[in-house]
């Protein structure tokens, strides 16, 4: 919404050749500390304000915040370790986590008029959910019978406007973007651009391209109101006060199931802190090893939580990328090359898995986790906890 801003701004604002390049840096900072989805999203419209600036003034100088919008990313990603991390840049999935021909009108759940409509890839194109609710599909059936009616009953002619063009062409990439590689309607695979490998693992450095249909979905929202808000009369402001009425109907189930989830305060509660506190003195441990059950972030959470509390480190967490290095433990365990300073974490379930280790460790039931760690001397007790 920012970069919407400024680039909607631009007449006001790119001559303030400083001010310009110190947004689009601060801009730049924010996007890599919050989320590196946002870098191509927003440099739609940092490349368009530069380009728009270059037509303007005829000076390649203009390129300037495009670039302070880069390095602002950049020196962020420094700052918070990005280069020093081993983390895959890509994964696996390019294309099915792609957006869906019907994503504008498909709720998914979060509709109390319109029905969920089919999609391909089991759930993955969840990640191109762009549901424009029934109140802003009312309003732009509004805009295209109002462009009608003034366009050709009326014959008036519509003033093309430059920024309306960047606009109109930033979101037609944006769907191009999110669409691609694999096209889909419904449940219906349409095609696939058939792509070399290079350029595929390169691509998948933003293998969730549903995402990028965000500033297209911002942007029909933001025209749709102002195209309607700027009848001169009280209509205008009447037809948008219904829409949103209808929108607020629509989706108000979903917001009341979100606002329960969200507006809880949740601890997470350590209820084996006695267990944790004498087996960490008892011997000088410093990691925790888990193993992967990828649905269970719970499992994730909880447990980082005790390795904050107790100094140790950890060999996983929910990652959206694979870290090299990071099964590396479990693979030593594999090995039978289990380490004393290492603790071990299994769920119940894992029992083939803890049964193939019974010679090398200890275990423990602690809450929702069984705990192994290497030969105890003092008769496999950990103070009142048995082996």
């Amino acid at each position: 919404l920012a970069s919407i801003d400024m680039l909607i701004q631009h007449k006001k604002n790119y001559k303030s050749f400083k001010k310009s390049i110190i947004q689009w840096g601060i801009l730049g900072f924010l996007v890599s500390g919050i989320h590196f989805y946002f870098f191509p999203m927003c440099f739609l419209f940092v490349a368009a304000y530069a380009i728009q600036s270059i037509i303007e003034q005829k000076k390649i100088k203009y390129f300037t915040p495009m670039a302070a919008y880069i390095l602002g990313i950049l020196f962020n990603f420094w700052l918070l370790g990005g280069f020093t991390s081993s983390a895959a840049t890509n994964a696996f999935g390019l294309g099915n986590f792609s957006l869906n021909l019907n994503s504008f009108f498909n709720p998914r759940g979060y509709s109390n008029i319109l029905p969920e409509l089919g999609e391909c890839f089991s759930g993955m194109q969840q990640e191109g959910f762009a549901y424009l609710g029934m109140g802003v599909i009312c309003l732009l059936v509004i805009c295209i019978i109002m462009w009608i009616i003034l366009g050709i009953i009326k014959r008036k002619r519509f003033r093309i406007c430059y920024s309306n063009i960047v606009l109109f062409g930033i979101g037609v990439v944006s769907i191009i973007w999110a669409l691609s590689p694999i096209v889909t309607f419904g449940d219906r695979k349409l095609f696939e651009l058939p792509l070399p490998q290079k350029i595929v693992d390169l691509w998948a450095v933003f293998r969730s391209t549903g995402r990028l249909v965000w500033p297209a979905y911002y942007l029909i929202i933001i025209y749709c109101i102002k195209f309607v808000a700027k009848l001169r009369n009280p209509i205008g402001m009447i037809l948008i006060v219904i829409c949103m009425c209808i929108q607020m109907f629509d989706i108000h189930g979903i917001l009341n199931t979100k606002h329960q989830r969200f507006s809880k305060n949740i601890i997470y509660v350590n209820n084996d802190e006695n267990f944790w506190e004498s087996l960490t003195a008892y011997r000088n441990f410093n990691h925790l090893n888990i193993s992967y059950p990828e649905e269970r972030i719970d499992y994730y959470i909880s447990l980082a939580a005790i390795a904050l509390e107790y100094d140790l480190t950890m060999n996983g967490f929910y990652f959206a990328r694979e870290i090299d290095g990071m099964r590396d433990n479990m693979t030593e365990l594999e090995r039978g090359e289990a380490k004393s300073e290492n603790i071990y974490v299994f769920l119940p379930e894992q029992i083939d898995l803890m049964e193939e280790h019974m010679h090398e460790l200890k275990y423990y039931n602690v809450s929702d986790f069984v705990v192994g760690v290497t030969w105890l001397d003092n008769a496999g007790k950990v103070n009142e906890f048995d082996y």
